[in-house]
């Protein structure tokens, strides 16, 4: 998908679509599954008292939660958001004909089509749990820049490759960090993993599994070095001008989630402390 932004038409209409298909709980559970900001969205008070001096109405929520993205995010990030707002409304509820065509005219504006944003990707539902990974391995910085990608996949994707390759350089160097490893002089992501795989008990973990499983973590190795330089060409790691091709859905796809992949695998070994020096 070519990276674009929203019109104000098309960010009324979505704030509309909340407004209008969405309870105030539900509009609180959106926007947090859509990736606002929760420091924001969870102080909410979306409570049916409302005699509570804490009582949210819909237009406060909207104020407080929806008003503030573009405050709270880049632009590219913020646009993500709306768009997974707008997937979700069409995934879980019945929108009118009506309120269908409003939106996709006001898309249509924004040069994007309805259909490609309501058809969330397998591709993003594999960033989704490896998220959600290093958010249970305490990965904050890594988990971050994932959820970064997540949010340009598809309005940013040199963006979201970039932003996905530095999550899994970050798992690399904490892991080494977390075991009093010094860093390699090359602070990339093939000198991190030949650290890890020289200087660590990783490579001997993948052969528990048999010589199979020992193949199958070199070739993710591999993968994950293949990525690395795969990002340097249609990532934004290197300034290629405003006249540069964007990459094609399937190499973002491609590309975010074969960095997922090394990055879920370290995770998972750090959370249940199986690697050691």
């Amino acid at each position: 998908m070519t990276p674009f932004t929203l019109h104000s038409k098309a960010i009324a209409t979505i704030r509309y679509l909340l407004s209008t298909y969405l309870t105030r709980d539900e509009m609180k559970q959106f926007l947090l599954e859509a990736g606002a900001s929760s420091d924001r969205i969870l102080r909410i008070d979306a409570s049916g008292n409302m005699r509570s001096p804490t009582y949210t109405s819909k237009s406060g929520i909207l104020n407080t939660g929806y008003d503030t993205i573009f405050d709270d995010f880049d632009k590219a990030e913020a646009v993500g958001i709306l768009c997974e707002l707008a997937r979700l409304i069409f995934s879980r509820k019945r929108v009118s004909e009506g309120d269908r065509r409003v939106l996709e005219a006001a898309l249509s504006a924004s040069g994007v089509n309805l259909t490609e944003i309501i058809e969330s990707s397998a591709g993003q539902d594999v960033v989704h749990l490896a998220v959600d990974s290093l958010d249970t391995a305490n990965l904050k910085e890594a988990r971050d820049l994932l959820k970064k990608a997540l949010l340009r996949m598809d309005t940013d994707p040199s963006g979201a490759i970039t932003a996905a390759v530095s999550a899994a350089e970050s798992v690399c160097r904490e892991a080494l960090t977390r075991l009093n490893i010094a860093l390699p002089a090359k602070k990339q992501l093939p000198d991190y993993l030949a650290a890890l795989c020289k200087q660590t008990n990783i490579e001997d973990l993948a052969a528990l599994g048999g010589e199979d499983a020992r193949k199958v973590f070199g070739s993710l190795r591999g993968l994950a070095q293949n990525t690395y330089q795969a990002a340097h060409q249609v990532g934004d790691r290197h300034a290629h001008g405003d006249t540069a091709a964007s990459p094609s859905a399937v190499v973002v796809e491609m590309l975010v989630t074969s960095a997922c992949a090394i990055t879920v695998v370290l995770a998972g070994a750090l959370r249940r402390e199986e690697l050691k020096p």
